[in-house]
């Protein structure tokens, strides 16, 4: 009787033991999953930002292109909650017959990405042609 006492002891000890080091290697693997996750949710933002962008400079060239390419003239607006927006355009002609190249670009302080306060930008460019009479029938 007095063995399956001690040894009924012995086994509570490891089974103890082994509790504790199963516990250290789980919070381990949340605090690896959690740092996953953070990482994975500022990832999101950033890609959310470019996407707005995105949006709002095919839309600042769209209506250039529908006005004649005078950017100026525009009233262009940054998409809601970007850090110190700053656009910028240029206008200038290729190497090819007739053809017009507007380039619109908008630049924005990040607050989202691993470094604080850095430069993002989205620049497009899209080309046109600037006489029109010969397109039309």
């Amino acid at each position: 009787m007095r063995r399956s006492r001690d040894k009924a002891r012995g086994e509570n000890g490891i089974v103890l033991f082994e509790v504790l080091v199963s516990t250290a290697i789980l919070s381990a693997g949340c605090l690896v999953l959690i740092g996953a996750l953070a990482t994975a949710m500022k990832g999101s933002r950033t890609l959310q930002d470019r996407c707005l962008a995105a949006l709002a400079v095919e839309d600042a060239v769209w209506t250039m292109d529908q006005t004649g390419g005078n950017f100026d003239a525009l009233q262009v607006r940054a998409p809601y909650g970007f850090q110190n927006p700053e656009w910028g355009s240029e206008q200038d002609a290729t190497p090819a017959a007739s053809l017009t190249r507007n380039r619109v670009s908008l630049r924005w302080t990040s607050q989202n990405s691993a470094r604080d306060n850095h430069q993002e930008d989205f620049t497009l460019s899209t080309y046109y042609k600037t006489d029109d009479a010969t397109t039309a029938n």
